[in-house]
């Protein structure tokens, strides 16, 4: 008891004197919690400054739920480990003290210290939005002076007992494969409602190619989503050597309406599809974009939900249309494929979690190998991160200008291939430069054709 009051009096006298929260807690070896109240105690019995405190001690705490579904976990975890710096972030972590940004960049220094590392705002990012939306990690706010407010972050029992082993298990798997994480998840979207980038979503692609789909039909109806979102997410499991596919020219499937529901009731945009449907028998997508006069990815997205609804049937491909054709005794698919079982089984607190926390503590007794990994896991992943290398929207508008410039009269489709872009770019920058009068638009039929205006670049 007597050892405790002296403590106590001690941390108020460091406190009193300026030493800042973070400080008295390393100091004195205790949790924000343990020091909020022994400095409580302090201002019962005088020894704390009472302006000082109120100016100074913790205003609050954040933490969200880790939920219990086990693909929520899994979409939670996925769009955390997409990245080798999410990783070492993760590492510099601890349960119970909390730690400021810098000291967070400090720590991932000393995991890495012969690397170049990005500005210690980005580990602060990924804490602030993903890892605490994620139930990962809990922020603790401070005021170290009346008017600053300080964050810490520091890791929940969720953080604690899954997604730190499995990052030291992600790590190690990616760079012995010798690929980045971000290759094989993508961006760190939610799997929220419509939106097919996600981690999770690519996954589901992934396991329905590995239960034997093999044709873009097969996929979509697997995973859920239409051909054109599978189309997308095979290409990047391709550009990693996963698995190849090819496509062939087929006619386009026919739509047409269950006659067994109304048409009545249905928000605008199904509407408008239900009744053509209803009036013209079959149609194909591009059919009803014509007649419809709506954008042709709105259409199919739109057919794709009446179908999941049972309101639309559609005829499927025919016979030599588009398939997928895995790559023959695929090790690294069947490498992925049990790495999400991996995944999957320690999140449900399966023996793989046991395994990936002694790839953790095998991590941290060698501080060479951990440096290696990370090393080599951080380089692969900033050769290909789209943040490293972001172009400004000038920038693609005058790359874009060239290309087309060089083509003469293109699609953007094709605009989109040739330059390597995501098809949502394409078509923000190729409407900046029509609005701005930088290129022009000819339809056929209900395709468009953009050519620059002049025959070459106008300077900006």
């Amino acid at each position: 008891m007597v050892n405790e009051e002296a403590r106590a009096r001690n941390i108020a006298s460091h406190f009193n004197r300026g030493d800042d929260i973070p400080a008295l807690c390393k100091r004195f070896k205790v949790t924000p919690a343990e020091l909020i109240a022994a400095l409580k105690a302090g201002l019962e019995i005088g020894t704390v400054n009472q302006g000082q405190y109120q100016a100074r001690v913790i205003q609050g705490s954040l933490q969200f739920p880790f939920p219990d579904e086990s693909e929520k976990r899994l979409d939670n975890l996925l769009k955390c480990l997409n990245s080798e710096l999410k990783l070492a972030t993760f590492f510099a972590l601890r349960r119970g003290i909390t730690a400021s940004v810098n000291e967070l960049a400090e720590r991932i220094e000393h995991l890495v210290p012969d690397f170049e590392l990005p500005h210690e705002t980005t580990f602060g990012g990924y804490c602030a939005d993903l890892f605490l939306k994620s139930g990962f990690v809990v922020q603790e706010r401070y005021q170290r002076y009346q008017s600053v407010d300080v964050r810490q972050y520091g890791l929940t029992e969720a953080g604690f007992r899954y997604a730190q082993p499995l990052a030291a298990h992600s790590l190690v798997f990616a760079v012995e494969h010798n690929f980045s994480l971000f290759s094989l998840f993508g961006l760190g979207k939610s799997n929220r409602e419509g939106d097919v980038a996600c981690p999770l979503n690519r996954v589901h692609v992934l396991e329905a190619v590995g239960k034997g789909a093999d044709t873009f039909s097969a996929v979509a109806d697997l995973s859920g989503f239409n051909r054109e979102s599978v189309k997308g997410q095979l290409q990047a499991l391709q550009d990693l050597g996963i698995l190849t596919f090819e496509t062939t020219k087929q006619d386009s499937p026919r739509y047409a309406w269950n006659r067994d529901h109304e048409v009545e009731g249905l928000v605008v945009g199904e509407g408008t599809l239900a009744a053509l449907l209803h009036q013209r028998g079959s149609l194909t997508s591009e059919e009803l974009a014509a007649r419809s006069e709506m954008d042709i990815r709105k259409v199919r997205d739109t057919l794709s939900e009446l179908r999941k609804k049972g309101y639309v049937t559609s005829s499927d491909y025919t016979p030599g249309g588009q398939s997928i054709v895995v790559v023959e005794n695929s090790k690294l698919l069947q490498d992925v494929l049990e790495y999400v079982g991996f995944v999957r089984g320690a999140l449900q607190d399966g023996p793989q979690l046991q395994e990936a926390q002694q790839t953790l503590a095998s991590l941290r007794n060698d501080k060479n190998a951990m440096a290696l990994y990370l090393e080599h896991g951080i380089a692969a992943y900033l050769q290909i991160s789209p943040f490293r290398h972001r172009l400004s929207s000038a920038e693609r508008e005058m790359i874009a200008l060239d290309y087309i410039t060089s083509r003469g009269e293109i699609q953007p489709k094709d605009v989109a291939e040739g330059l390597e872009w995501t098809a949502s770019t394409t078509y923000r920058i190729i409407n900046q430069l029509e609005s701005t009068g930088k290129v022009t638009r000819r339809v056929e039929g209900n395709i468009p054709f953009y050519s620059v205006k002049g025959g070459e670049p106008e300077n900006s």
